[in-house]
């Protein structure tokens, strides 16, 4: 295949779920437009909260089987994301599934022999870069540095992607494949305005019992000037909700009020766009492998458009 024959994208994210949450409709949406869709998953998700009492047997601390059940998760959510137009979105674990477990959300170094943020980066990042190169992505999305809510393993994922971007890049490690130049590369988050107005409008219908509204900080949101990108989802938002019911396990939702909840029991709104954050790449001449890490508190340049679509200005139809 013609490299420019089809559009590709690739979604690197360090759980189950996090797909879903932070890009859902967007996965949805360029699959159901026919590009090609791939997501490349780091851990299983072992050391995740179980929401459902009958499933609490799985958790970390008791039968530790938490992380196979999640595979099987993921599964179902990605059907579902391309379910809408018949789509298919591929998966991808990093250096295979269970290679590296989940660090969990507590502070200090986690001691498992597996743990994500305790493994190998060199080894991580070839891996990452392998996929990289077997896929071909003309755009690759992952984590921001803050890691959104700041999970160590996200801030994680995100170093470990764009460190993977310039190897897949550089002429070497030929033994997985040519090099592949990424063309875009975009973080996830949500621009302040947007988040709190869909706050708002969450607080005005009634709250089910048991549950709390999420409090407006928790999702780290950036300021407007920072988002360069905002993905209209409103067909596909419905195809995100139930996916998102697919991780069982971690999520409750409400489907009413295109709503979601984690073990914390905050309602969380499912907005109808989904913000990115434009990264420059530049591969230079030199040593081929100069990428420019946008710093998260600086915003695009003045003359920079918002852009509506991942795949703006690479030419596809």
């Amino acid at each position: 295949m013609n490299d420019n024959d089809s559009p590709r994208a690739l979604f690197v994210f360090a759980h189950p779920d996090d797909e879903t949450i932070l890009s859902g409709g967007t996965m949805a949406r360029l699959a159901a437009e026919g590009a090609h869709v791939s997501l490349l998953t780091c851990t299983l998700g072992e050391e995740g909260e179980v929401i459902a009492p009958e499933l609490r047997e799985l958790a970390a601390d008791r039968a530790d089987q938490l992380g196979g059940w999640r595979i099987a998760e993921l599964r179902s959510a990605l059907d579902r994301l391309g379910s809408p137009r018949g789509a298919r979105i591929s998966q991808h674990w990093l250096a295979g599934p269970g290679r590296w477990r989940d660090s969990g959300m507590a502070a200090g170094r986690n001691t498992h022999p597996r743990a994500f943020i305790g493994g190998d980066f060199g080894e991580q990042a070839r891996a990452a870069a392998k996929t990289i190169r077997e896929v071909r992505p003309h755009v690759v999305v992952t984590h921001d540095p803050e890691g959104g809510y700041g999970h160590r393993d996200h801030i994680y994922a995100n170093r470990l992607v764009v460190e993977a971007v310039k190897i897949a890049a550089a002429e070497t490690h030929s033994e997985f494949g040519a090099p592949w130049q990424v063309k875009k590369l975009y973080w996830t988050g949500i621009g302040e305005s947007a988040w709190r107005r869909a706050i708002k409008e969450l607080g005005r219908r009634a709250i089910p019992d048991g549950f709390e509204l999420v409090h407006a900080d928790v999702a780290k949101p950036r300021r407007d000037e920072e988002i360069t990108t905002v993905v209209d989802i409103g067909d596909y938002r419905a195809a995100k909700l139930a996916a998102l019911a697919a991780h069982a396990t971690q999520i409750t939702v409400c489907h009413e009020l295109a709503a979601f909840a984690l073990s914390n029991k905050a309602l969380t709104p499912v907005p109808a766009e989904e913000h990115f954050l434009l990264v420059p790449l530049r591969f230079g001449a030199v040593d081929n492998q100069d990428l420019d890490n946008r710093n998260p508190n600086s915003q695009p340049p003045a003359d920079q458009a918002r852009e509506d679509h991942l795949l703006t200005g690479l030419g596809f139809a």
